[in-house]
């Protein structure tokens, strides 16, 4: 394991050197890069409960972004970008009559608690439902997951 100091900005909430700065200690397993770790999106993973814990905080919005009354919303697969002050999740969830993409920020600046904020909630077509995307069928960033 590789231990990587790194400087971040707390006026411009991003990695890089300047005077104001706290020091984040990141360790990062054996055989995995900077550019693996910060900046991609990371693998397609199950949901764990902190991602459900996401969805549910921010069903409200969701509902209001899509826009319809969802029922047991259940996160089942989602992807990480860990990005200096925070984190975006890429989460494929399900209701009882639809599968949904669903985007969130998480801003972490400490020492304040992090902030959730919904970036964008979307229906996913399926086979028996293929017009709930405004008609417009589009690839499932989580193929062949949607398939499943």
């Amino acid at each position: 394991m590789r231990t990587i100091l790194l400087l971040f900005d707390l006026q411009l909430k991003r990695l890089q050197f300047a005077r104001s700065f706290q020091i984040v200690v990141v360790h990062l397993p054996a055989g995995e890069t900077m550019t693996e770790k910060f900046g991609g999106w990371g693998p397609i993973l199950p949901a764990t409960p902190e991602v459900q814990d996401l969805c549910n905080k921010l069903l409200p919005q969701i509902e209001k972004k899509v826009d319809t009354n969802l029922k047991d919303l259940t996160a089942l697969k989602y992807r990480l970008q860990s990005l200096g002050g925070g984190q975006d999740y890429r989460i494929l969830a399900k209701s009882v009559d639809h599968y949904l993409l669903i985007n969130i920020g998480v801003i972490k600046v400490l020492p304040t608690p992090p902030v959730a904020e919904l970036i964008g909630a979307e229906f996913l077509p399926t086979e028996e439902n293929p017009q709930k995307n405004g008609g417009v069928i589009k690839q499932c960033p989580f193929s062949p997951v949607c398939s499943n």
